[in-house]
């Protein structure tokens, strides 16, 4: 079964999909929260339409819910010049938000956390600062989180161009907010402050936001969640497997686990940040390694 739930914000709204587990008694409570300018949509079907993560982990018993992420999917504001939201207010307000309306909605003081891409930052970044909410995250999955870009690659070079080049700084100048991708791209349009913030983090050394507030330093006492950091043995930009090992460690002493996902960890092919969710065969091969990390956690 799946319900659909809206959790009110400040300004606009949190849209939250429920899929219900399979079994009488649950084996627990996940949170899933996209990458940036992606839909929860990505956790649900995968290229082919087989069942994507989400409703596969509900097959297993868990009680899974799906985020939007403010401004995406159907959570509201969508982005328009007007739309002032940024990555600090995404860390210090819809994170909790969700964590605290899923707890509710079902009846867990505790849930795990899988995160993709460059949500596992904004979730880390979330911890850093509300240590209180350390206590009701049991574990994270983070798959191709990578806070800063450091390997010089053709791909992270052309990446970087397309999102933050020149064309893509005229294009947010001329609408007010970075319009969704170029055709055949998942691209979500995003609000401009989220923009020049996404790119200001990914490029700077020090992990502080604009108000000063330094997550390394608050993390380097440890204490976040077990955590296990995902990355793709095929990835070569977004998500490269030196940027997620740098992730890992940014976030302090910590049980976090680190796995590669391809040949050189016995599956049957290498993987990329996106394929994680999406590619066919992650159904059998990658899916299943969650799960276990879910249980043995």
């Amino acid at each position: 079964m799946i319900s659909q739930h809206i959790l009110t914000m400040p300004e606009g709204t949190l849209h939250l999909t429920w899929h219900h587990a399979r079994h009488v008694q649950a084996r627990g409570a996940l949170l899933m929260w996209p990458d940036m300018r992606s839909l929860g949509h990505l956790f649900e079907e995968v290229d082919q339409g087989a069942p994507g993560l989400a409703p596969w982990l509900a097959e297993q018993g868990f009680d899974v819910a799906v985020m939007d992420q403010r401004g995406q999917g159907h959570s509201t504001p969508h982005s328009s010049r007007r739309n002032t939201l940024t990555l600090s207010r995404i860390i210090t307000e819809d994170i909790p938000a969700a964590l605290e309306g899923w707890s509710r909605l079902s009846s867990r003081k505790k849930t795990h956390v899988l995160a993709h891409g460059w949500g596992g930052v904004l979730t880390a970044s979330c911890m850093a600062r509300f240590p209180e909410l350390r206590k009701c995250v049991l574990s994270q999955i983070f798959l191709g989180s990578r806070r800063t870009i450091t390997t010089d690659t053709t791909e992270s070079r052309h990446m970087l161009t397309r999102q933050w080049g020149p064309s893509a700084r005229f294009r947010r100048m001329l609408k007010g907010y970075m319009p969704a991708g170029y055709p055949n791209s998942i691209d979500e349009a995003l609000p401009a402050l989220q923009h020049q913030q996404h790119y200001a983090w990914i490029r700077r050394t020090d992990w502080l936001d604009d108000d000063g507030f330094d997550y390394r330093r608050a993390l380097i006492r440890g204490g976040m969640p077990p955590t296990l950091h995902v990355a793709g043995e095929a990835e070569k930009a977004n998500g490269h497997p030196a940027d997620v090992a740098g992730f890992r460690d940014e976030c302090g002493p910590h049980q976090g686990e680190f796995a590669m996902l391809g040949p050189g960890s016995g599956l049957a092919r290498a993987y990329t940040t996106r394929e994680m969710l999406l590619h066919p065969d992650a159904h059998h091969e990658v899916y299943p390694r969650i799960l276990q990390w879910l249980d043995e956690v």
